[in-house]
């Protein structure tokens, strides 16, 4: 099971995959989910030790800037250039409250965005940075990772929906089959196994 907690706003065996719906036809980068898939396969890490949670962030907003990220107060070293598109490795921290606060890597004098987290032990954690600037929709969201094997031969992938403008809609294979039903802005699909290769 996974969740979709809000926060405060301010294909390969054994691999688990998340793709990004994200992509906004004014800035012409089309809505290639097969792309996006073979971007982001993630190696399977090893669950964290006892009274720890891995945690990791994907940049989702077309509009914000490349960003530095500081853990309650403090600059993660791993998480200091992280641009549109891009999906971090995971990260081992204590399970429990915590502050994060991320910052425009050219301008770093104030947060462009502060959220509360409060990880669960064992669990594994993404922390999506969604919607635009522009129009106020920028926010985060914490969404729980199924980090599971697969059964040999599968990938386990599910979808982010990012686009602020755009409703509930339907992921899958051209001429083929709806893979994910996405919710709506800001929400995440359920996970889906499918087949290597499709």
């Amino acid at each position: 099971m996974h969740s979709n907690n809000v926060i405060k706003k301010g294909v390969k065996h054994n691999r688990r995959t998340h793709a990004y719906a994200g992509w906004r036809p004014d800035i012409e980068v089309a809505f290639l989910i097969g792309a996006v898939v073979a971007a982001l396969l993630l190696v399977s890490p090893a669950m964290a030790q006892d009274g720890e949670a891995k945690i990791r962030m994907a940049h989702l907003s077309p509009d914000a800037p490349a960003v530095m990220v500081e853990l309650d107060g403090e600059p993660v070293e791993d998480l200091a250039h992280v641009s549109y598109r891009d999906s971090t490795p995971y990260l081992p921290i204590p399970a429990g409250s915590h502050e994060v606060a991320v910052f425009a890597v050219a301008d770093p004098s104030e947060p462009v965005l502060e959220v509360s987290i409060s990880p669960e032990a064992d669990s594994a954690y993404t922390v999506a940075g969604v919607g635009l600037l522009e129009d106020g929709t920028f926010g985060a969201r914490l969404f729980e990772d199924d980090l599971s094997d697969p059964d040999e031969g599968e990938a386990r992938m599910r979808v982010i929906h990012a686009i602020p403008d755009v409703g509930p809609a339907t992921v899958g294979v051209q001429d083929g089959p709806d893979l994910f039903a996405l919710p709506g802005f800001s929400n995440a699909s359920d996970y889906a196994d499918v087949e290597d290769g499709t």
